[in-house]
């Protein structure tokens, strides 16, 4: 069998200019996860990474940390498969409906961007009638089509990737719990509830080969609570 290891991303920057930068809080815990991977000895084959910023910059500590050790990594690899969806049009597209129907989403705007909970609360509910089908919008990118491209980049890589193989992919939510998906069967509405629980700096792990493909671990912390600090434990 070959292993799949895929991150989350560290914390990005959560009501600034500019979301997909890392946070500071989400500098440390890149850092941390790549002193973790080195010092547990991860050796890997292949790494990919997602077109994002926030997927650069939480593997280039990584990098660093790795390339001291016995073996140089492999150069990392882009790949839009990985991308996270587009949750800035999604929002676009079903907050509006969310208003007209429910005045109560209203006191949550006016909470945002402060209170995060507030922000997840509109976002998801949001989210479900996008990924339900039944209210598609004109240019924007179905549910459906971005399982599919998350899937068909896990297919590229198990093609390519035999016996032995240990890959890395450092991407989003999103594309881990397609991942989720496709190991265990989960309903669409259901893969959303495991892509709200996916942490930040978060490893999740796949084995795959003739047998498929199979979940092997999800949504690892350990790294990040073995600091002490319970701030570096994040979802947004």
């Amino acid at each position: 069998m070959a292993t799949l290891t895929m991150v989350r991303h560290a914390q990005a920057s959560f009501g600034a200019a500019n979301y997909d930068l890392l946070s500071p809080l989400g500098a440390r815990q890149a850092h941390i996860l790549a002193a973790f991977l080195s010092k547990s000895g991860a050796a890997f084959h292949s790494l990919f990474r997602g077109n994002m910023r926030r997927h650069e910059m939480t593997l280039e500590p990584v990098i660093g940390f790795l390339a001291k050790g016995a073996a140089s990594p492999p150069e990392p690899r882009v790949s839009d498969a990985f991308d996270e969806f587009d949750a800035a049009a999604v929002w676009a597209a079903y907050v509006p409906d969310l208003l007209r129907e429910d005045p109560g989403v209203a006191r949550w705007m006016q909470a945002i961007p402060q209170d995060r909970r507030a922000f997840q609360l509109v976002f998801e509910r949001a989210a479900l009638l996008w990924i339900s089908g039944r209210h598609p919008r004109p240019g924007l990118v179905s549910w459906e089509s971005f399982a599919e491209r998350v899937r068909g980049g896990l297919r590229s890589l198990m093609e390519e990737h035999g016996k032995g193989s240990r890959v890395a992919v450092f991407t989003s939510a999103g594309a881990i719990a397609v991942a989720m998906q496709t190991a265990l069967g989960l309903s669409n509405e259901k893969t959303l509830e495991m892509a709200w629980q996916v942490m930040n700096a978060s490893i999740t792990r796949f084995v795959f080969g003739p047998r498929g493909f199979t979940l092997a671990g999800f949504n690892d912390v350990a790294h990040l609570a073995q600091a002490g600090d319970p701030a570096l434990l994040t979802y947004r």
